[in-house]
């Protein structure tokens, strides 16, 4: 994710998002900051809406990009604090089953 102190990728979030999801976004931008000292920039899938197999995106939640990989964990199976992480690409995604899932995440 680092190249000689440089991050490329970006934090990709809802832009309906709940307020768990919002939490999620500012949780991983502290912890990543506190880890590295880079602070990572975030955009909503107003922005950003599909991630090809190259783009360096962190996918928060219910987005329009984690419907189309169809990468949405169904509540019935995951449960309510459920969630999936998955690498697609050099992309990853963290998707609850709702949105405190995703801030378990």
């Amino acid at each position: 994710m680092l190249d000689n102190g440089v991050c490329s990728y970006k934090i990709v979030y809802d832009q309906n998002a709940e307020t768990d999801e919002m939490s999620a976004v500012s949780e991983l931008k502290s912890l990543f900051k506190e880890a590295t000292g880079i602070e990572l920039e975030a955009v909503t899938d107003g922005q950003v809406s599909s991630v090809d197999e190259n783009d360096t995106y962190i996918v928060l939640g219910d987005t329009l990009a984690t419907k189309a990989k169809e990468l949405v964990p169904d509540v019935k199976e995951y449960g309510t604090g459920g969630y999936v992480i998955k690498a697609v690409g050099r992309s990853i995604f963290v998707s609850g089953a709702t949105a405190s899932g995703t801030l378990y995440g």
